[in-house]
């Protein structure tokens, strides 16, 4: 269950131009939460924004939690401009996570398109550790140009096959995320069947995705991004579209099996 608390910011820092790293304690979330799940943020302490900001859970520790987030409004800039110190006013964790299954034939392959890499690095740490010394941890980080790649380190350092794409190809392949993922695949590297993707990024790479992989392995999963009001499924602000009916992305998700996300 999620709980509303005025967490201790520990730690803000510029990791790049208008991308920001923020540390709060928060033992009960670190306890909890699982990797794909995120925190509802009150971000001023006024009534403008009105509304709390979905952001997700980076990374967790003994005692903390770590949100990734780039400065896209009011919100966010306002959320930039705290210190440590200050007090945050979150409702977490909420949504649903990633599911890690105990399947020692599957490739796991983490695709991210630009700030979907937030949830991910949480997901590899998990990774690193329930399949540690097996070669079977593939990361494809997708960004705009080289400037806007995250997190390329921290998934070497666990290990972890890593590609890049980026739009402008100043750095790796010139490519969309999903086309690299899909190059890869179609290379006969790996069977098809036993990837396992773990995806997170904007509802375009998300349809790419769902049209490219149906032949992966049906334990394949995406965190999806949608505007959210209440974040607590009341609202039905962010229901789309699934194979089984109409699904809230706070509530049900935001991650789903890849093979239940319907694209008309």
């Amino acid at each position: 269950m999620p709980k509303h608390v005025l967490a201790k910011i520990i730690s803000q820092k510029e990791i790049k131009k208008g991308c920001f790293r923020m540390r709060v304690k928060a033992p009960y979330v670190a306890r909890t939460a699982s990797a794909g799940q995120f925190l509802h943020i009150r971000c001023g302490d006024s009534t403008n924004p009105l509304l709390r900001r979905p952001i997700s859970i980076h990374r967790k520790g003994a005692d903390y939690a770590e949100i990734l987030y780039n400065v896209v409004g009011k919100g966010t800039d306002i959320l930039s401009r705290k210190k440590a110190g200050d007090k945050l006013d979150i409702i977490g964790p909420l949504g649903s996570g990633f599911k890690v299954y105990k399947n020692d034939r599957s490739i796991r392959m983490l695709v991210a398109g630009g700030m979907g890499v937030a949830p991910l690095l949480g997901l590899g740490e998990e990774l690193s550790r329930s399949i540690k010394g097996k070669k079977r941890f593939i990361v494809i980080l997708g960004a705009k140009t080289q400037k806007h790649v995250l997190c390329e380190s921290e998934f070497r350092k666990l290990g972890a096959e890593v590609y890049v794409a980026t739009e402008d190809g100043s750095k790796g392949k010139k490519a969309l995320a999903t086309e690299l993922s899909r190059d890869i695949i179609k290379s006969g590297k790996y069977k098809r069947q036993e990837v396992c993707i773990y995806a997170a990024g904007p509802m375009p790479m998300a349809r790419a995705l769902c049209r490219m992989m149906q032949r992966c392995s049906p334990e394949s999963q995406i965190s999806l991004e949608e505007r959210m009001a209440c974040g607590l499924g009341a609202c039905l602000g962010c229901v789309i579209d699934t194979q089984s009916g109409y699904k809230r992305v706070c509530k049900d998700g935001p991650v789903f099996a890849l093979r239940e996300v319907a694209f008309k």
